[in-house]
C-alpha cells in the first residue's frame, strides 16, 4: 500500500543517511537523518501505543512548527490514528473545543502559555523539546514520552501499520474559528497520498528540493509542504526558528520550494522593488530584461506549451538564476 506512512518508513531502507530534517542550533543548521527520523516517529508512535492509544484515536498537537510537532504526526499515524493541529493563536475555549471535539486522548504542546489553554479533563500533556519544566502529573516532557516506548514491541507497533486502510482518517483539519467554533474535516490517507503524489508529479519535485517550513501546521497547505511532499519525495525540511525569523532563514537555506501566502510575497515584493530602486540604471535595466523574459517563459509553461526556441535561448543564460 503506498500511503504516507509506508513512504516515510521507506525512507529509512532506501536513504538512511539522508538528512530528513535541519534545525538551528547554536547558530548553525543541523541535520537529522531519515533513520533518525523514522526511528524517533515510530518511538513516539509505540509511546502512544503504550499509553492506551486505540486504532482510531486522535491526539491534539499545539506549537509553532518543529520536528515535535511533525514527528507526533506521523506517530498518531503509524499508531492507526490520527492528529488535529491547532492553531497556536487560538483561544483556550476554541482549544478546548478542538480537544474535545476531536476526543483527542493525548495534547502535545511547545510551551507553557500553550499548556495553560489544555483542558482540565485532558489525561495526558506531552511537552516538546526545550519547553520549561511543568510541575503536574499530567505532564509528560518529551523525553519520558519517547521512553514509554519500550514498553511496547516493534511487532506490536508493525501489526498496526500493516491494519491501515486507505479510507481510514489520516488527519483532523479544524479551521481557525473567526466567524464561529472551529469546524473539522476528516481527510483519509488516500485522500493525503494521492494530492501529495499529484502535486509532486505537477512540480517535478525531487529528493534534491529543499523547503523551509514556517506557516501554521495546523492547516492543511502547510502540512502538505512540510509533511506529505517531502515524506512522498524524501527530501529535507528546514525548520524555520520562528516566524519573526522568515526574512533571515531564507536566504541562509535558500529552499527550492517556497510556499508563502499572499501577504508573505506582498513582502518579498516590497523588500526586492526598493533593492532594484538603489541599483545603477543599467544594472535596473537588466533586471527589468531578464523578468520580462522569464514572464513569457512562464506564461507557456502555464498553459501547457514549450517556449518558442528564440524565446528558450533567451532563456537559458539566466534559467537557474531567475526563471
Amino acid at each position: 500500500m503506498d500511503l504516507i506512512p509506508q513512504r516515510l518508513l521507506s525512507h529509512a531502507r532506501t536513504r538512511p543517511a539522508a538528512p530528513a530534517y535541519f534545525t538551528r542550533v547554536s547558530g548553525r543548521w543541523q541535520s537529522t537523518s531519515w533513520s533518525v527520523f523514522v526511528d524517533e516517529c515510530r518511538a513516539a508512535a509505540r509511546a502512544l501505543m503504550a499509553l492506551g492509544f486505540p486504532a482510531g484515536g486522535k491526539i491534539a498537537i499545539l506549537g509553532y512548527n518543529k520536528p515535535e510537532w511533525v514527528i507526533a504526526y506521523h506517530a498518531a499515524m503509524l499508531a492507526g490514528g490520527a492528529a488535529a493541529g491547532v492553531y497556536t493563536t487560538s483561544s483556550p475555549d476554541d482549544v478546548a473545543h478542538i480537544v474535545l471535539h476531536s476526543e483527542a486522548a493525548l495534547v502535545v504542546v511547545e510551551t507553557r502559555a500553550q499548556y495553560e489553554k489544555v483542558p482540565a479533563s485532558t489525561k495526558t500533556i506531552v511537552t516538546m523539546r526545550g519547553a520549561e519544566t511543568i510541575d503536574d502529573p499530567r505532564v509528560l516532557p518529551w523525553k519520558q514520552f519517547l521512553a514509554k516506548g519500550a514498553l511496547t514491541t516493534d511487532t506490536d507497533l508493525d501489526a498496526r501499520i500493516a491494519a491501515l486502510a486507505a479510507g481510514d482518517v489520516a488527519t483532523l483539519i479544524y479551521t481557525s474559528g473567526t466567524t464561529g467554533p472551529p469546524k473539522g474535516v476528516m481527510l483519509s490517507h488516500a485522500s493525503l497520498a494521492w494530492s501529495a503524489r499529484v502535486f509532486v508529479d505537477l512540480g517535478k519535485g525531487t529528493d534534491r528540493d529543499t523547503g523551509l517550513s514556517y506557516l501554521p501546521l495546523s492547516h492543511i497547505a502547510e502540512q502538505m509542504a512540510t509533511i506529505h511532499l517531502p515524506t512522498t519525495i524524501g527530501a529535507p525540511v528546514y525548520y524555520c526558528e520562528s516566524i519573526d525569523k522568515v526574512r533571515a532563514n531564507v536566504p541562509e537555506v535558500r529552499p527550492t520550494v517556497f510556499f508563502g501566502v499572499p501577504r508573505v510575497w506582498e513582502k518579498f515584493h516590497a523588500a526586492l522593488v526598493g533593492r532594484f530602486a538603489a541599483l545603477p540604471a543599467v544594472r535596473q535595466q537588466l533586471v527589468a530584461w531578464t523578468r520580462g523574459v522569464c514572464t513569457q517563459v512562464n506564461a507557456h509553461r502555464m498553459r501547457g506549451e514549450s517556449p518558442s526556441l528564440a524565446l528558450s535561448a533567451r532563456n537559458t543564460p539566466s534559467r537557474s538564476a531567475w526563471c
